[in-house]
Parts: structure tokens; sequence; C-alpha cells
């Protein structure tokens, strides 16, 4: 008798408690398709927020290299202006960079969904990464160099990490031997 008592117990008391344990773990665990929605809506509100960001910083960015030429393409010997627009520049494209960069970093800590990432945003990272990123270091160093003007940014492993990290993770193996020989950045062993 003991035996059948244990087992409508079990069946009165013990199964509904697993079961009220095991749907609330379930529960915490597994997000019901309104929040999986939710989280896909807030995640391409934080894309087109941070696209917004990047498009300003990067007409911001065009228009102080546009006039920092303008100024040094002049005759005039007018050194404390083109000064201005160089530190006008580096301003504008550390803001530029440092946007690229925590793009960058949604990506990879999956903040932006990879579809409104390759929508939005992949596309000028890697063009950003191969191409303007050492094409801006090349140039403003040779403007400082022909201006005497300080230059202590380099481009180095320290610069825009996220995204270096992101064409790691994104470009084949021979593509991202070339974005390092860009950066001129020797390959290491995967961190």
């Amino acid at each position: 008798m003991s035996d059948v008592s244990n087992l409508n117990w079990l069946k009165d008391v013990g199964i509904p408690i697993a079961t009220f344990v095991l749907g609330f773990l379930v529960r915490m665990f597994i997000p019901t398709r309104k929040e999986r929605f939710d989280i896909k809506a807030h995640q391409a509100k934080i894309s087109a927020d941070l696209l917004t960001e990047r498009q300003e910083a990067y007409r911001r960015f065009t228009k102080a290299l546009r006039a920092l030429s303008l100024r040094e393409k002049r005759k005039q010997d007018d050194l404390e202006e083109l000064r201005s627009a160089y530190w006008d520049l580096r301003e504008a494209a550390d803001l530029y960079f440092a946007k690229i960069d925590m793009i960058a970093s949604y990506i990879r800590r999956g903040d932006i969904d990879m579809r409104s990432a390759k929508q939005d945003h992949y596309d000028d990272l890697v063009r950003t990464a191969k191409k303007a990123l050492p094409r801006y270091y090349e140039v403003i160093h040779q403007i400082a160099a022909k201006h005497n003007l300080p230059q202590s940014d380099r481009l180095d492993e320290s610069t825009c990490r996220n995204l270096r990290l992101l064409m790691r993770e994104s470009l084949d193996r021979d593509g991202y031997r070339d974005l390092l020989r860009t950066w001129g950045l020797e390959e290491r062993p995967l961190e």
C-alpha cells in the first residue's frame, strides 16, 4: 500500500511541481515569438541608429578632408589656417573611425543581427578597412611631414581593433593577410 500512496503522491504532487519547474526553466531560456520579434526590432533600430551616426561622421570627415585639401592647395603661407584644418581633420577622422570600430564591435557581440549588418554596414566596413583607413594614415603622414605638423597617430594593432578582428572573422585567410599587409602588420596566430 505504501508503494501505491507514493505513486499517488508522485502523480498528485511531484509531476505538477516538476512540470512547473521545467516550464519555468524553458520559459527563461527560450524566448517567445513576440520576444524574438522584439529582439530583432531592437537590433534593427540599433543598426539604423548606428548607420545614421556613421553617415554623419563620414560627412563631417569628408568635409574636413576637403577643407584641408583646399587649405593645402592655396599658395598662401598661412600655416595657422592649415594647422587648424589639419586638427579638424584629425578630430573628424577619430570620430568616424571610432564609429566604424563601434559598429564592428556591435556586430561581433551580436547586438546587430547579421541581416542588418550585411545590408547596412558590412560593405562599408570592408571598404574602410581595406582602403579608407590605410589611405587616411598615409595622407595624414604626408601632410604632417610636408608642413612639419605633429604625426603621432599610427596605423597599428590598436587602431580600430574591433574592425580588424571582424575582418579576421569575416574575410578568408588570403583576404585577411592582404588586409594586414595593407595595414603594415604581421600575421600572428589567433589570440
